[in-house]
């Protein structure tokens, strides 16, 4: 069942609901077999009482949920099958959400930076909950002192079985079964060379995000066929990229366009006369008012343009000069009411091209 935020409790919401849909950790508690675990005696635990309150709280969901379901199919009557019910279960759950008050007290007494209304990082609770309950579960009473072993030239999975068989004279609880790995780590010495591998355990293994250095660039290009009206293009390109980089992010989709067209053309001698003629990722219909800025056509690309920017590594040289050759033939302009007012230089970076009072890129108009 669900769990009521009783005032900045998101993270305490998310922490219980992940660590009570492991089934494996759910089933330890409410079949009660963490009472032959607990360890009461540990410094480094609560003695147990971490365990207790959570049990109580992930039987008491649990509970919920099957007495939900049971009432549930007693209304509608027999059931044409079986219907599961009780953990493990994947059908519609309708019982009430409960508070977890008694539990965000509890933890707050064994660990006062939860003990206010504090917004929180629901990985700072995890890490102190899982550490927590692994002390508090621990089958080790007396922990002995081990040496970390030397690598000793042996092979990697010898090295790491005798890391884990160290640790598990130390630690063995089902949070270590469950949520501990080894990290394996290499130290060689600067004179020597000499290498000597580690294999630590861990709970967390924090990844850096990837950050998308590229963004987004709206263009209407305007074609020297008098025929093909105004179309609108989304490029992206290196934030740090200059204008050259946006025509040759253009010349590459036009280029598809053109090669795609010719294909058709081949394969159905011609196209119908008012066809419209789409490519992957981009679009280009005729449009019969040059002029006006509601009928331009829309055309979305997802080419990633600029010479340092990547997008073009996998084109070979021929295709590159096309390519560069298209570019050279384009020119971005500044436009003033319906006219040109400049041609703007393609080696400008194109930060120069953000509006000064919003701070967005402006949309380019590139001219062939």
């Amino acid at each position: 069942v669900g769990l009521y935020n009783i005032g900045n409790t998101c993270y305490l919401n998310s922490s219980i609901q992940c660590l009570s849909h492991t089934p494996i950790l759910r089933d330890y508690f409410t079949s009660k077999a963490y009472l032959n675990d607990i360890n009461t005696t540990n410094p480094l635990g609560q003695q147990g009482r971490l365990a207790q309150v959570c049990a109580v709280l992930i039987n008491e969901l649990w509970k919920r949920a099957s007495q939900s379901q049971s009432n549930s199919s007693l209304a509608m009557g027999p059931p044409k099958r079986a219907t599961p019910t009780g953990p493990g279960s994947n059908s519609p759950i309708n019982a009430p959400s409960l508070t977890p008050k008694s539990f965000k007290d509890a933890i707050g007494k064994f660990n006062d930076h939860f003990a206010g209304n504090e917004q929180h990082d629901a990985q700072e609770l995890l890490a102190f909950l899982l550490s927590g309950l692994s002390e508090d579960l621990n089958r080790i009473v007396d922990k002995p002192y081990i040496e970390a072993p030397d690598s000793d030239g042996r092979p990697d999975k010898e090295l790491a079985d005798i890391w884990w068989s160290n640790h598990l004279k130390r630690e063995m609880s089902i949070i270590v079964a469950l949520f501990t790995g080894q990290y394996k780590s290499l130290l060689t010495c600067r004179s020597c060379k000499y290498e000597s591998a580690r294999f630590e355990p861990f709970a967390f293994l924090q990844l850096p995000l990837p950050e998308d250095d590229q963004v987004p660039v709206q263009l209407v290009y305007y074609a020297l066929d008098e025929s093909i009206g105004p179309t609108r293009y989304v490029v992206r390109v290196r934030h740090d990229g200059t204008l050259h980089d946006v025509l040759m992010s253009l010349s590459r989709v036009l280029h598809a366009d053109m090669t795609m067209t010719a294909e058709d053309n081949s394969n159905n001698n011609g196209p119908e006369v008012g066809a419209s003629q789409t490519t992957e990722g981009s679009s280009s219909v005729p449009t019969e008012n040059d002029n006006d800025p509601e009928q331009e056509e829309d055309a979305a690309s997802s080419s990633s343009g600029g010479e340092n920017g990547g997008g073009f590594d996998g084109i070979g040289e021929k295709e590159k000069k096309i390519l560069d050759r298209m570019a050279k033939n384009m020119a971005v302009v500044r436009m003033k009411e319906s006219y040109i007012f400049n041609i703007v230089p393609n080696h400008w970076a194109l930060a120069k091209m953000q509006n000064r009072e919003t701070g967005e890129l402006d949309i380019l108009h590139i001219y062939e």
